[in-house]
């Protein structure tokens, strides 16, 4: 169930390939929940489409929504580096 609107203004997105799922078919995931959620007058504060968290040849994805408030927000946006994901860092 999807947090009501008016408590949650700004959402982040990530979309999670799990092994075999191509990135052509995460992107045309993304386009379809980014549409879902802002036609039900939701923000997107930003969305990450990638494999995170996989196994070998696992076929699917998981949708992550992650309402964000200003405390999430200010962290969410520091730079932060770990194996698999860097955001606002160089490697």
């Amino acid at each position: 169930e999807l947090p009501s609107p008016e408590k949650a203004e700004k959402l982040l997105i990530c979309i999670n390939g799990l092994g075999s799922t191509t990135m052509m078919e995460l992107y045309i995931i993304m386009k379809e929940v980014h549409q879902i959620l802002t036609d039900a007058h939701y923000i997107i504060y930003d969305s990450v489409v990638g494999s995170f968290c996989t196994t070998q040849e696992m076929a699917g994805f998981s949708i992550t929504l992650l309402p964000l408030d200003g405390e999430l927000t200010e962290y969410y946006d520091r730079p932060g580096a770990s194996p698999h994901y860097f955001k606002g860092v160089r490697e």
